[in-house]
């Protein structure tokens, strides 16, 4: 029998973070465990010092490059099992998303456990006053996942309670009637991404940007779902909404409690909340009025209208 020897290579991963390095591994080092498996690799290490032992050079040095792309994602908190099976089933994507430098930036805490919860959920609702930056972050993490090919579609939706079933009969073409109630998606997509390339993916419906009624009969597969404005469903609207997610999807519910345009019915959005929040898939996450980040009168304004 010929004997293959052995090669080996080392790394570390940088910044030195052990809960990142915790969340990399997994429970019982589960995560590395897959990826060993996969790769018909051994993986030793000592904090973020790294070996990997193998016969195949390719081989070892894919896992090597999905180890340090897991690593850059445990920014955002613990990994979650599609993007772990992302990586491993599909490792071409990884020098795809490495063309792309995108970070999200948060300005709080608040802002950084968010992005946790939306990470860990697969359903996020994200629940607060004006200015605390739930819908950018929103949007950011959907460009994100978008960027990195943990989805492969961004669907972003309001209701339109101002036009109520009449939007049929305003002036113009759909384009024109619907925009300006989607105004503010269009706004964090052109900061995140830029007018050109938001537009591009408008135009190829890698992204798609309308109106909650639209969204009935679909399932959206593969998707980053984000529903603005939810305080304003009603609740039929809001189990539509819920139940149009599909494999390996996730979806961000945002709204304010505190500005329902809805007349005399209940908000869907509160109904929500309330019914599913002991489901452990769904995550509730409350932004405090200390969390708002426009201009420091904002703060004062809001504490005043709650007095």
């Amino acid at each position: 029998m010929i004997k293959v020897d052995k090669i080996t290579r080392k790394f570390s991963l940088k910044p030195i973070d052990n809960n990142r390095l915790m969340y990399l591994c997994g429970c019982e080092n589960e995560h590395i465990n897959n990826i060993e498996s996969v790769f018909k690799v051994i993986i030793s290490n000592r904090s973020c010092h790294f070996k990997v032992f193998g016969e195949n050079i390719e081989n070892i040095e894919m896992a090597i490059k999905v180890l340090k792309k897991l690593y850059e994602m445990t920014k955002l908190g613990p990994l979650n099992p599609d993007q772990i099976d992302m990586l491993l089933h599909c490792p071409e994507s990884i020098d795809e998303g490495n063309q792309h430098n995108f970070e999200i930036k948060v300005l709080n805490k608040e802002q950084d456990l968010f992005l946790n919860q939306i990470q860990k959920h697969d359903i996020t609702f994200g629940v607060g006053p004006s200015g605390t930056g739930k819908t950018f972050l929103a949007v950011a993490s959907a460009v994100y996942a978008l960027k990195t090919n943990l989805c492969k579609k961004i669907i972003l939706v309001r209701p339109a309670v101002e036009a109520g079933e009449k939007i049929g009969y305003l002036p113009g073409d759909m384009a024109e009637k619907i925009n300006p109630y989607l105004q503010p998606l269009y706004d964090a997509l052109y900061e995140l991404m830029g007018f050109e390339q938001t537009n591009k993916l408008i135009e190829n419906q890698v992204i798609e940007i309308n109106l909650l009624a639209f969204m009935r009969g679909r399932t959206f597969k593969n998707s980053f779902i984000i529903i603005d404005e939810a305080q304003n469903c009603t609740s039929p609207q809001m189990k539509m909404a819920l139940t149009r997610i599909g494999y390996k999807s996730k979806m961000v519910i945002i709204g304010d409690q505190t500005q329902s345009d809805l007349s005399d019915e209940i908000s869907g959005f509160d109904t929500a909340i309330t019914i599913l929040k002991h489901i452990p898939e769904i995550s509730v996450f409350y932004f405090s009025n200390d969390a708002i980040v426009r201009h420091r009168i904002v703060h004062k304004i809001v504490q005043a209208y709650e007095k």
